[in-house]
């Protein structure tokens, strides 16, 4: 029975040291101390999420299947391992590396359609666009949050939103169409006003923004 060490997010990490059964499936055992932090107000996850166990191999993470059991995992007493989102793990959502242009209050503003009667309006000068910020604002809505398109959208940013001089401009990591021709990634391009179709990956997820000076 290994007492492992769970690191959990999004906010400053928190650590449990929580016992686990050698010979039981993971994912059960999960599920019950998941139920306890909410419970005590210590994990706050977003609706439909499924929480899995991370294991960190060199500089990334490898989920532990809830099918196998500690002692199938090879799980040792006192291994530190990370209690995240599935789809979108907390730790894996590095912070960006661009400065956003400065905007006076009362700037430009930037209303995103993300699915029917998902609209997000922009508050921030800079939004990282990607897996991560899809499903947490879907689940708010309550929408379906397991579409195929979720799959060729990366899960850090794919692409970068944020003001630049009197409007907005998007910034590509990854395969990103806009109006349905290919951007060159890492590249700056300004957005026009109004209204605006932006695809995040070739056959990816698709997004209306909406922008005003």
């Amino acid at each position: 029975m290994p007492n492992l060490d769970l690191i959990y997010g999004p906010g400053p990490p928190e650590r449990e040291t929580r016992s686990f059964v050698g010979g039981q499936p993971l994912g059960a055992q999960i599920d019950v101390v998941v139920a306890e932090l909410q419970g005590i107000g210590a994990l706050v996850a977003l609706p439909g999420a499924q929480l899995l166990l991370f294991r960190k191999r060199n500089s990334s993470y490898e989920p532990l299947r809830r099918d196998q059991s500690p002692a199938e995992l090879g799980l040792r007493n006192g291994e530190e391992l990370y209690l995240a989102d599935e789809l979108a793990p907390w730790m894996c959502q590095p912070a960006s590396t661009v400065a956003p242009s400065s905007s006076p209050a009362g700037g430009p503003s930037c209303r995103i359609t993300i699915a029917e009667g998902c609209v997000v309006a922009v508050t921030d000068p800079l939004v990282s666009l990607g897996r991560a910020w899809l499903l947490q604002h879907l689940r708010a809505a309550g929408r379906d949050d397991r579409d195929h398109r979720l799959r060729f959208v990366s899960r850090a940013c794919h692409c970068e939103l944020l003001r630049h001089g009197v409007g907005w401009a998007v910034r590509p990591e990854k395969d990103t169409l806009l109006e349905g021709e290919l951007l060159t990634t890492a590249v700056l391009v300004p957005l026009p006003v109004g209204r605006t179709r932006l695809v995040l990956g070739e056959h990816g997820w698709p997004l209306t923004l909406v922008t005003q000076v």
